[in-house]
């Protein structure tokens, strides 16, 4: 293993081993909990002798994330991976995303939560909306329909504090449960609304098989997308220190 730099990740060198529990867990364990036929962390040296202190072998977590994504959809150059921008890029134009390379990291990764947020709550409940505007404080009047909703989660996005951590802990934890019926790690510390942990949607909602000729491709984008959203939420995690 060698970890190529990426700044997009070099992030991780300053976050505690359980910042890593959610990412290390989705990408190495499916839905039965047995380890996925796709990862290879479990297979390096450095992951045999640290595990489960992950902060201690960060870079392999990291190589593993890049290659992860390259595998799954399937560009990989060999044992290098591709740059993290380039799977949130990918993951965007293939949500039909307006994306690019050029952008910071950080402003792609909010332009693709702000999306997920729009479309996760769509689908909920009049009463879990209700909790979601308390929760967040946000003012009742305020809707998607009349663009203020989106503008005031833009703005919380954009100013990195706790109520973008809580916010983008919410969305992750949401279509985690959705996709895979597994929680969030830190959706337990940093949602203290019951309503919110156990929200419901439509699972299928951001992928549309009709128009895929890859029956298998609809999973594939759904675990990068997931897994994005943790690194996006652990970012989060780490701005709000």
């Amino acid at each position: 293993m060698s970890y190529e730099h990426d700044p997009a990740l070099e992030f991780f060198n300053h976050l505690k081993d359980e910042d890593f529990n959610d990412l290390v867990s989705f990408m190495t364990l499916n839905n039965k909990g047995q380890y996925r036929m796709t990862e290879e962390l479990t297979q390096m040296q450095s992951y045999k002798t640290y595990y489960p202190k992950h902060s201690l072998y960060w870079q392999a977590i990291a190589h593993e994330l890049k290659c992860y994504g390259a595998r799954q959809q399937e560009i990989e150059e060999p044992g290098k991976g591709i740059a993290y921008q380039r799977i949130v890029v990918n993951i965007m134009r293939y949500l039909n995303i307006r994306a690019s390379m050029a952008d910071h990291v950080e402003k792609s990764e909010n332009i693709l939560l702000l999306t997920v947020c729009k479309t996760i709550y769509e689908s909920m409940q009049i009463e879990d909306k209700a909790a979601f505007h308390d929760f967040f404080e946000i003012p009742a009047e305020y809707t998607i329909e009349t663009n203020q909703l989106i503008l005031f989660l833009e703005s919380m996005l954009n100013e990195n504090g706790l109520k973008a951590l809580q916010l983008t802990v919410f969305a992750t934890h949401i279509l985690l449960r959705t996709i895979t019926k597994r929680d969030l790690y830190l959706a337990k510390t940093l949602l203290l609304n019951d309503n919110l942990l156990t929200v419901e949607i439509k699972n299928g909602i951001f992928f549309d098989d009709k128009n895929i000729t890859n029956k298998s491709a609809s999973a594939v984008w759904q675990i990068n997308l997931v897994i994005v959203l943790i690194v996006i939420s652990m970012r989060k995690l780490f701005n709000c220190h």
